[in-house]
């Protein structure tokens, strides 16, 4: 891994685009850089493509979801030996649904750097069953590995799917094939998982994914257990639920009350909620005093009336 962390001398950026491409360009910051190296359209977002030229176009979105980059000890088109590779995995965001992964191990891209897409095509033929629970991926991908060595990429199903329900998908990094679909509670309908976070081993292999944590659009938080060594995933909610006082199977049952919950980080990389104590109870002040108003006496018939002092109006 030093050697593969010492070869790469160089900087890139990449960027999805509101035209249809991802693209990736050479940000080495000297006169050489500026070019683009890739300029990949998702097959996706072919379809959409034939509405730009026309004159009474509306803008809709592309490819402009979030990007992860990660190292990854996996076999890649082109090249089926174990290396240690740099994988950029990004979605479509509120674009087209779509999740591609690509490698960007060189500044020299062929059509062996598409590893993968997934989308509503590919899986009507790979997987007919998941269709319908694809949505629009809103949160960023993430890369890591699982506790039986698999390198895999996992993000949540996103919105508007038409099974309307909030799922964690894992993917295996090399090739795209679905490992597993979890549904994060399948009892909450017209939602969707946007966005998740890995939470790695902070010794040893730290690679190592040891939980998923995923927020839905329905403000709920689930955490997904990774240390099985079969590799296989679980949702593992049910202590911090009972510990926190929300419903079975609901981490926080109200994402909004952030003036009540405090999501920490301890040192070992575990993610808790916690409920803040209530500060003391200020001390309350008596009422200030009304002031006094007197009321001048009236008058005399026939006296003149005072003057204002000078500058004032009367």
């Amino acid at each position: 891994y030093t050697a593969f962390l010492s070869a790469m001398d160089y900087e890139m950026l990449a960027v999805g685009t509101n035209n249809g491409f991802f693209h990736i360009f050479d940000a080495q910051p000297d006169g050489t850089g500026g070019g683009e190296l890739l300029g990949f359209m998702p097959q996706a977002a072919r379809a959409n493509v034939k509405y730009l030229p026309d004159p009474g176009y509306l803008h809709q979105n592309f490819v402009d979801g979030a990007v992860a980059n990660g190292h990854a000890k996996i076999a890649v088109p082109g090249d089926g030996t174990t290396s240690w590779r740099n994988i950029v995995v990004a979605a479509g965001g509120t674009g087209v649904p779509t999740v591609f992964a690509l490698n960007a191990s060189s500044k020299t891209f062929t059509a062996n750097s598409v590893m993968w897409e997934i989308n509503p095509t590919t899986l009507a033929t790979t997987n007919p069953a998941e269709v319908s629970k694809f949505g629009k991926i809103m949160g960023r991908p993430g890369i890591g590995k699982l506790t039986n060595g698999t390198w895999v990429a996992i993000f949540g199903n996103g919105y508007n799917s038409t099974d309307g329900i909030a799922y964690l998908f894992v993917v295996r990094l090399s090739d795209g094939v679905i490992l597993r679909f979890i549904p994060t509670n399948s009892a909450i309908t017209a939602n969707g998982l946007g966005f998740t976070e890995l939470v790695r081993k902070t010794s040893g292999n730290r690679d190592t994914i040891d939980y998923v944590y995923g927020s839905d659009y329905k403000g709920t938080i689930s955490r997904v257990d990774a240390k099985r060594s079969s590799g296989r995933l679980a949702i593992a909610r049910s202590t911090m639920a009972t510990r926190l006082g929300g419903a079975s199977g609901r981490i926080c049952p109200r994402l909004g009350m952030f003036q009540a919950w405090m999501l920490l980080m301890p040192s070992r990389g575990a993610v808790q909620l916690k409920r803040r104590r209530p500060a003391t109870a200020p001390r309350r002040l008596p009422p200030a005093a009304k002031p006094e108003v007197r009321t001048p006496a009236p008058l005399p018939p026939g006296a003149p009336r005072p003057r204002p002092p000078s500058g004032r109006g009367a």
